[in-house]
């Protein structure tokens, strides 16, 4: 299974509108969020789970828990009672990007909603990197130190996660999510480049 995946959707970070600061310190007591020895920047996600669905299933995976619809590429989405899907799947067929709306109904989330779900969040995630629940996003992002094409070191974004609460007009709220692992789309892209490259490569002539 080959797919030409918009990369360029999938790197570009989603914009978030800023609205109520709320640090994770102000519930990592109560909520049993406690950082790791290692920067916070370099820990991985403590979960690549979303509602059941996690990053690195198949294709064959996914599409047998949710009927999907085919968008372009290798997007897809598909919808599972209350909340609808969009997925991003490598050009070998594996899962790298999970986006979810689920609706909630109609409320106004508060600082009490906030610091309840971010306590959840840190429990199955580990702790944030910037929150500003219930206004704005709470966000995670893990990097990694690799070695360029040039053989130059550099350090990249290797996985992203977002969630915040979005309200629209006359409309229920809903969760948003948004869980990306650029290291399998990346893995990916390499492996199914190293065929052809090889043979570009052989069939040089001078």
């Amino acid at each position: 299974m080959a797919w030409i995946t918009d990369s360029k959707r999938a790197l570009v970070a989603s914009g978030f509108a800023a609205a109520m600061f709320l640090p994770c310190s102000a519930v990592s007591a109560d909520a049993g969020c406690q950082g790791g020895t290692r920067p916070a920047s370099f820990q991985r996600l403590a979960s690549t789970d979303v509602r059941g669905f996690r990053t690195g299933m198949t294709f064959r995976e996914v599409s047998s828990r949710i009927r999907l619809e085919h968008l372009g590429g290798g997007d897809f989405e598909g919808v599972q009672g209350d909340t609808k899907f969009d997925f991003g799947f490598s050009p070998l067929g594996n899962l790298y990007r999970i986006d979810s709306q689920q609706k909630l109904g109609f409320f106004h989330p508060d600082r009490a909603t906030a610091v309840k779900l971010t306590g959840q969040l840190c429990a199955k995630y580990g702790p944030p990197d910037f929150n500003q629940l219930p206004g704005g996003p709470v966000t995670w992002s893990s990097y990694a130190r690799m070695q360029g094409d040039d053989g130059r070191p550099l350090t990249r974004e290797v996985q992203s996660l977002s969630v915040m609460f979005q309200a629209t007009y006359n409309q229920p709220v809903e969760l948003w999510i948004k869980l990306l692992d650029f290291r399998i789309l990346w893995r990916d892209s390499v492996q199914q480049n190293a065929g052809p490259k090889a043979r570009a490569e052989d069939a040089v002539r001078f």
